[in-house]
C-alpha cells in the first residue's frame, strides 16, 4: 500500500510541476491549487460570483436587474460569466461542472486541448500555438464583445464605466502577467 502512495504523491507532483510549467509558459495566469480548481487574478476569475444573490446589488439594480435575485442558472448570463456554457465540456451547472464557472483562459483563448501540447515545449512557437488553435483576442480579433457588447445589462448606457476598450482591457488582464520567453 505505502508503494501505491508513493506512486500517487509522484504523479500528482508530476501533474502540478506540469501546471506550474504551463502557467509560466502561458505567462497570462498564476495557477493555485484550490479545491482542485485552477484560480486566476483577474476578475473574470470570480465573475461567477456577481451572478449570486446580493453580490453587486446595486450595479444589478442600476442596469435594471434584480439585485436579490440569483442569476447562477440564467442562460443569458452564464454564457459570459462562465467557461464553455453550451459547449462540448463547457459549464453545465454549479453542481456538475464547478471548475468551468467564472471565465477562465480558454473562454477567450480557445479550448487549449491541441495548443497546450504545442505549448508544453517552453520554446513554442506562437505561430504554431495559432495553429493548433489559440485565439489571441486583439483590436481585430475581438471576441471579447461576445460578452461586453451593447446587449450586455452592463455597457456605457447604464453607466460610463462599463465602457469597453479593447487596448486597456488587454493591458489590464494581461500586462502584469509577463511572458517568460519569446516566442
Amino acid at each position: 500500500m505505502d508503494r501505491q502512495k508513493q506512486a500517487i504523491a509522484t504523479m500528482e507532483a508530476l501533474v502540478l510541476a506540469q501546471e506550474k510549467a504551463a502557467a509560466r509558459i502561458w505567462g497570462t495566469i498564476e495557477r493555485v491549487r484550490e479545491r482542485g480548481t485552477v484560480t486566476a487574478t483577474t476578475t473574470m476569475a470570480t465573475s461567477f460570483e456577481n451572478l449570486k444573490p446580493g453580490v453587486k446589488a446595486a450595479e444589478k439594480k442600476k442596469a435594471g436587474l434584480d439585485g436579490d435575485k440569483d442569476y447562477t442558472a440564467d442562460a443569458d448570463c452564464l454564457r459570459c460569466h462562465t467557461t464553455g456554457y453550451g459547449k462540448p465540456g463547457g459549464f453545465t451547472s454549479i453542481a456538475e461542472t464547478p471548475d468551468m464557472a467564472n471565465v477562465q483562459c480558454e473562454e477567450c483563448h480557445g479550448a487549449g486541448g491541441d495548443f497546450r501540447t504545442v505549448m508544453k515545449n517552453k520554446n513554442f512557437k506562437l505561430a504554431e500555438a495559432t495553429a493548433a488553435g489559440l485565439k489571441l483576442p486583439n483590436e481585430k480579433n475581438n471576441n471579447c464583445m461576445d460578452c461586453h457588447g451593447s446587449d450586455s445589462p452592463f455597457n456605457e448606457k447604464v453607466d460610463p464605466k462599463y465602457k469597453f476598450d479593447i487596448k486597456d482591457r488587454l493591458t489590464k488582464t494581461h500586462e502584469h502577467f509577463p511572458l517568460k520567453y519569446e516566442h
